[in-house]
Formats: C-alpha cells, sequence, structure tokens
C-alpha cells in the first residue's frame, strides 16, 4: 500500500487523539460511578461535565469521517463490496458517532436532569445509569475506534515486511 497522503495521517492522528479524549472520559465516569459516597448532585455535575465533553468529541469525529473519503460505487445488499482502509475507518467511526455517541449524549442528558425529575431517583439508580452509559455507549464506542484504527497497524507492518 502506499504512504497515506498527509491529510488522511492527520485525520487518522486526530481520530487516535479523539479515542484518547474518550478514555479519560471512561477513567473519570468508572472512578465516580465506584464511588461509596455517591450522591445524586455528584452525577448529574458528571453528567453535565461527562455532555460538556463528549459533545465536541462527537461533532469532531462526524467531521472527520467525512473527512476520509467515502465507498465508490453504489451499495447494494445483494453483492460484496470491497473497502479500502480509509473507507473502512471511515465506515467505522460513522456507525460509532451514530449508533454510539448519539445515545450516550442522550443518556447524559437524561442523567443531568434527575435532579429535576419530580421523583428523584435513588442514588443507587443513578449509579446504575452511568454504570449503564459506560458498559453500553462508552466501552463501545472506544472498541469501535480502536477497530478501525488497528487495520493500519497489520497494514503497516505488511508494508515493512514486503
Amino acid at each position: 500500500m502506499a504512504p497515506f497522503e498527509p491529510d488522511a495521517a492527520l485525520t487518522l492522528g486526530r481520530i487516535a487523539s479523539t479515542l484518547g479524549d474518550l478514555w479519560a472520559l471512561y477513567a473519570r465516569l468508572a472512578a465516580l460511578a465506584t464511588e461509596r459516597t455517591l450522591e445524586i448532585d455528584q452525577v448529574t455535575q458528571a453528567a453535565r461535565g461527562a455532555l460538556g465533553d463528549l459533545a465536541p468529541m462527537r461533532f469532531l469525529l462526524a467531521e472527520l469521517a467525512e473527512a476520509l473519503p467515502a465507498p465508490s460505487g453504489g451499495l447494494s445488499e445483494d453483492e460484496d463490496i470491497e473497502l479500502d482502509p480509509l473507507e473502512l475507518t471511515r465506515a467505522q467511526v460513522e456507525c460509532v458517532v451514530t449508533d454510539r455517541l448519539d445515545p450516550a449524549m442522550e443518556a447524559l442528558t437524561a442523567l443531568r436532569s434527575i435532579g429535576e425529575a419530580e421523583v428523584s431517583p435513588s442514588v443507587e439508580e443513578a449509579r446504575s445509569g452511568l454504570l449503564c452509559l459506560i458498559a453500553d455507549r462508552l466501552v463501545p464506542s472506544i472498541a469501535g475506534l480502536t477497530a478501525a484504527l488497528v487495520v493500519f497497524k497489520d497494514i503497516c507492518q505488511d508494508d515493512r515486511t514486503s
């Protein structure tokens, strides 16, 4: 495979940087969710802060995906298509944004507003919501972005051995 164009390499680097930011958000929320003396106010503040961090990451990833090449030709369910690594990465990042980060932002919005509910949930319900957000949205987002980038490790190793 030919070396990447500088713009593509920069885009991949920015995706990797955003992956690091998602890891930091995950660590922060996981530490909070396991805190023994967790209060409802802490959950709402954490959700507010996480939403403030996640929204720019989500929009940046959407922009970065658009900067990568789109699959050429028409897509059909009846025939297999072969995507080049950059097209595959674009598809993977788009899936993470749509299937994981958009619902994560909705979940954070709900957690952020639990203090305003007529019937306030228990701390354990709030903790459960935070843990579900981590397990169902953040971890798969991290895994999806990692998978989108790991393909380049194999390609680079193939180039060095050939």
